[in-house]
Formats: structure tokens, C-alpha cells, sequence
């Protein structure tokens, strides 16, 4: 599965310094970490419930 984090801001000369790409890098690892735990949730209740 391949996933896009798009963030926006709207003075297109801005850049994000290393503390907002740090967060960014973490809300990103999270989003991923919540989409496997749902995936495994979801085959986990076919496996048991079926």
C-alpha cells in the first residue's frame, strides 16, 4: 500500500524547517501504524468471526 501525506501552506516560498518535518515525519509513521493495526483488526475478525 502506498499512501500520500499532502501539506500544504499557502506562501508557495515557505519551507518547513527541520522541527515541522520531524512532526510531519511522525503524524505520517502514526497514519501508517493506524491503517496496519486496522488491516490485522480486519483479518483478525474474518479469522474468528466468520
Amino acid at each position: 500500500m502506498i499512501g500520500v501525506l499532502s501539506v500544504g501552506v499557502q506562501n508557495t516560498a515557505r519551507v518547513f524547517d527541520e522541527t515541522e518535518f520531524t512532526l510531519l515525519q511522525s503524524v505520517a509513521n502514526q497514519a501508517a501504524q493506524a491503517i496496519v493495526n486496522a488491516q490485522m483488526l480486519e483479518k483478525a475478525r474474518r479469522y474468528w468471526l466468520p
